[in-house]
């Protein structure tokens, strides 16, 4: 298993199904809040704490990108999704939620159990959908002796014990008109296999429900060196497949270039609106703050005013006063509306 939550690698592993139709494309943040149900600021949130872990090149305003590191990552955990698929749907029979099953469980594999799997379904480089298989290096060393198989997978000129055989009822019918049985030995050649010497006709996909156990290679128990040679066409294969990983893990952008690229008019128009009310509020601050100051200076001077006004009323009230306007301020006279107001 390895060292991310099971979120940050569902977000690889998204990214990744992305790149894999484009891998030179830039993963849109809403695109990714779409994909994934969740607002653009947790995008944003979750792509920033993989960047800080190399898993991915955030651009901003624009999106991201896996790194080759992050690029790895999301296929092996793809791949191990698809190796539960297959394990599920052609091993276990399991006609449920194939793949929301598979995609829980594939947070707990780590790389031990991923080549058991691997081993088992007869390192399968297709999906049930014809997809290909993210590749890793394989180590071919530990098939051979002992190695638990199913019946199509078992290697040309081998001798098996059938240990393990899971089926619905109506295949286990099937399986018991074709003479097998838990203990049946099956032994394979180029062109066919038999069971307890009677050849053995059996499609595929029912075989892929037999496992058996491999007890000799060639008629003989062989070094773990020599069984190699007897997948010598598999492993050629699967060489090939090794550099294709490499070949399409995409080169980090060069930010600085992509900044350069033409901006984009509506985020001209929000810088100018941004720039428009800090303008609005600088004008506020200097109202309120330093002409508010000033304002303060001449306050004792007002003060002065008022007072010498309101000694020359005492004996008596200005007429426009008398005139409805003392009513205004609770019918006191002049001198000691404006002695209030000082």
């Amino acid at each position: 298993m390895s060292d991310f939550s099971e979120i940050e690698e569902m977000y690889l592993k998204t990214m990744f199904e992305i790149h894999s139709d484009n891998p030179a494309a830039i993963v849109k943040t809403t695109q990714l809040a779409d994909i994934k149900g969740v607002s653009a600021a947790s995008v944003t949130e979750m792509i920033q704490r993989l960047s800080n872990r190399d898993m991915v090149t955030h651009i901003p305003y624009r999106g991201c990108r896996l790194t080759p590191s992050g690029f790895q990552l999301a296929a092996r955990i793809k791949r191990r999704e698809i190796l539960l698929e297959i394990l599920l749907t052609d091993v276990i029979g399991y006609d449920g939620d194939v793949q929301g099953v598979a995609c829980k469980m594939e947070h707990a594999v780590g790389a031990d159990l991923e080549s058991t799997l691997d081993r088992l379904l007869g390192y399968p480089e297709f999906s049930n959908e014809g997809k290909r298989i993210p590749s890793v290096e394989r180590d071919f060393e530990t098939t051979g002796i002992s190695t638990l198989l199913p019946l199509s997978k078992l290697p040309v000129h081998s001798s098996a014990t059938v240990e393990l055989i899971i089926s619905s009822d109506t295949e286990a019918v099937t399986i018991r008109e074709c003479g097998i049985t838990i203990g049946s030995v099956i032994e394979t050649s180029v062109d066919s296999r038999t069971c307890d010497g009677d050849t053995l006709t059996i499609s595929d996909s029912l075989s892929m429900r037999i496992l058996a156990r491999i007890n000799s290679i060639g008629g003989s128990k062989m070094s773990v060196k020599e069984e190699k040679s007897a997948v010598i066409d598999l492993e050629s294969d699967i060489d090939s497949m090794v550099s294709v990983l490499q070949s399409e893990a995409p080169h980090a952008p060069d930010i600085k270039e992509i900044m350069k690229s033409e901006e984009n008019p509506r985020e001209s128009d929000q810088k100018s609106t941004l720039k428009g009310r800090e303008a609005i509020l600088t004008g506020i601050d200097d109202l309120l703050i330093s002409r508010g100051a000033r304002l303060i200076l001449f306050l004792p001077i007002i003060v002065v005013v008022l007072f010498g006004l309101a000694q020359s009323y005492r004996s008596s009230d200005p007429d426009w006063w008398q005139g409805g306007v003392r009513e205004l301020f609770l019918d006191l006279s002049f001198s000691k509306s404006v002695y209030l107001l000082s």
